[in-house]
């Protein structure tokens, strides 16, 4: 049973499904105590921890946790250079199921300068973090060391490091896994519509009901893309 299910149970039976996940997730004690001071509020909606459990499963795991569909998708995409790999879960998915894949992440976890991925129980960066895989220190300029890889940018930060992902890469296709109102700059939102092709859009049912995830294809060389690939997706204005 997931968390989603929490909608359509009894506030009892919800409170215990909670805890049970919490579980799971291995929520810290201080995140338990936050919990249930929640879950005593008389004006208490299960729905409403949805946020928390998001922030700790994306710890533990990432932004996006790819359906085995995206996975299967992906797998026909290889060679991939994920940037912002953050811990390597989606990096280490893709070479569970075959894909040649190389994590860059400008702050890897074990570096203890990531802020987002192996904190302490203080929310504070901690060294010695062990990632999924092997993550390569690496920024948006690194990318012109994969000139043959695909480029996979998952839940690009609000800054300029997806812009610059761009400007720096010189393969042809970008796979991109996000919710675009929290996710990447204008300025590279522009330069996705103004230099690349959209082929292919999918909403990824990632966060079903919390949060609005897409997984979207671009290709710089359209007429390359259709040679090599058309017959394999489900093309949008082939």
């Amino acid at each position: 049973m997931s968390l989603l299910a929490v909608d359509s149970l009894d506030r009892s039976d919800a409170k215990q499904l909670l805890r049970r996940l919490a579980a799971e997730v291995d929520f810290s004690p201080v995140d338990r105590l936050y919990l249930e001071m929640q879950m005593s509020s008389p004006w208490f909606i299960p729905t409403k921890c949805h946020y928390l459990f998001f922030e700790r499963m994306r710890e533990k795991y990432c932004y996006s946790v790819m359906h085995p569909d995206t996975i299967d998708l992906l797998k026909q995409l290889s060679p991939i250079v994920e940037l912002g790999a953050g811990n390597g879960y989606n990096a280490w998915l893709l070479a569970q199921a075959g894909v040649d894949v190389v994590a860059l992440e400008a702050y890897p976890p074990h570096e203890g300068k990531n802020w987002f991925f192996g904190t302490n129980i203080f929310g504070l960066p901690k060294k010695n973090f062990i990632s999924w895989t092997d993550v390569v220190k690496g920024t948006s300029i690194d990318l012109l060391q994969y000139p043959r890889h695909n480029l996979f940018i998952s839940w690009p930060p609000l800054n300029e490091m997806a812009f610059d992902a761009l400007r720096f890469y010189r393969g042809n296709i970008v796979i991109l896994i996000a919710n675009r109102a929290n996710c990447g700059s204008p300025r590279f939102y522009r330069k996705l519509e103004k230099d690349w092709h959209l082929v292919y859009a999918k909403e990824t049912g990632g966060w079903s009901g919390f949060q609005n995830e897409r997984l979207e294809i671009y290709c710089r060389d359209k007429h390359l893309f259709l040679r090599e690939r058309a017959n394999k997706f489900e093309l949008i204005n082939p």
